[in-house]
């Protein structure tokens, strides 16, 4: 059978369209790091009533530890089974008024928005509390930490100082009395 030119060049676009389509639906499909996957038997989500849960971001260089550490005391955040927690922990990088999650740094207005994907009950939330270093300094981490309590109806607590590693796990902003510490992470 003899191919014309242009059936070739339709051929080889679609083929390379095709490993495109492949290449991205694999990655979509990719799992992070603070991302457990938890099914019943059936492959539903499962859905649980925990006092508290812990988020971890992938991109932190020690997640492993942190989430060893805690694994005895608190549950690690599934996006694959719905939680009604009283308190929401977040490990991750900060700088003032701003969380870097899935691999960008957020303002108030975006960490508003990411906290509204998550799959958690927000009826029974309490308070969040942010391990991430500066994230409650200055008036800029003033006014996150304010807009975020109004917007959720939550009490926040974040720090003003490094948090964990070369620093403490005090939460310098805020009245939560249940938080984490690392006793390995310093």
């Amino acid at each position: 059978m003899f191919l014309t030119p242009k059936f070739k060049e339709n051929r080889n676009k679609f083929s390379f369209l095709l490993i495109v389509f492949i290449i991205s639906l694999f990655n979509s499909l990719t799992i992070s790091a603070e991302e457990i996957i938890e099914f019943n038997n059936s492959g539903k989500i499962e859905s649980g009533d925990s006092e508290s849960i812990v988020f971890i971001e992938s991109n932190l260089e020690d997640k492993d530890l942190i989430r060893k550490s805690i694994l005895n005391n608190h549950e690690i955040y599934s996006k694959f089974k719905k939680e009604s927690p009283v308190q929401l922990h977040i490990f991750s990088h900060a700088k003032e008024g701003m969380l870097f999650i899935n691999g960008k740094w957020l303002n108030r207005i975006e960490i508003l928005k990411w906290f509204n994907t998550l799959l958690i009950d927000k009826s029974k939330l309490k308070s969040l509390i942010f391990y991430g270093c500066n994230f409650a300094k200055g008036i800029k981490g003033r006014k996150t930490i304010d807009f975020l309590e109004k917007k959720l109806n939550v009490s926040v607590a974040a720090s003003t100082n490094i948090t964990g590693k070369g620093g403490d796990w005090k939460m310098e902003v805020g009245s939560i009395y249940n938080t984490i510490i690392i006793n390995d992470y310093k």
